[in-house]
């Protein structure tokens, strides 16, 4: 598994995930490295997120009712000239079925690896990239966010308690659906 590399900004940069003025440069302590223990969040079904697509960088989660899930992301390719290289690691305690890759171009790639994990590698400037998939209903998913090969779960997206929640305390995020 993947070491990380804490962020040195990391409350100003989840405050800044959908904003026009985020940046895809990350910067990265030269402290020691850790492996964080998965924070556990919370993600409304039903709600869908929204961003200017080449202004913002992230990688929005969202929840649909009866366990399908939808990762995309965006980059501030508009504002920073530079396209945002995106790993993101998804793992379920039930079985991945259903995987749709959405909006992909020739080097980008969805690659379930196991019945409980998949793979989502994303070069993303101006548009967005996507997969979408089902696990069981209610079910946890545990996403390993990485930007430019570095963990960032700053960069998470997604709605809780009936607000927009950017950016995760460590990475992997595990996102339990507030209802099935």
């Amino acid at each position: 598994m993947q070491t990380t590399h804490r962020l040195a900004a990391s409350a100003a940069l989840a405050a800044l995930a959908l904003s026009s003025a985020a940046g895809c440069v990350v910067v990265h302590d030269d402290g020691p490295i850790v492996q964080d223990d998965p924070s556990y969040v919370v993600i409304d079904r039903g709600e869908i997120l929204d961003t200017d697509l080449g202004y913002g960088a992230g990688v929005f989660v969202e929840y649909a009712e009866g366990g399908e899930w939808t990762i995309w992301t965006s980059c501030d390719s508009a504002l920073s000239g530079t396209a945002c290289y995106w790993d993101v690691y998804v793992s379920s305690q039930s079985a991945i079925d259903q995987v749709e890759p959405l909006d992909l171009e020739l080097d980008d790639q969805v690659e379930q690896t196991s019945t409980y994990d998949l793979s989502f590698y994303a070069n993303t400037a101006l548009g967005s990239d996507a997969v979408r998939f089902r696990t069981g209903p209610g079910d946890l998913v545990s996403l390993d966010v990485l930007l430019d090969g570095y963990r960032s779960p700053d960069y998470l997206v997604w709605w809780e308690n009936g607000q927009i929640v950017h950016g995760a305390p460590t990475s992997p995020a595990v996102f339990q659906p507030n209802a099935p």
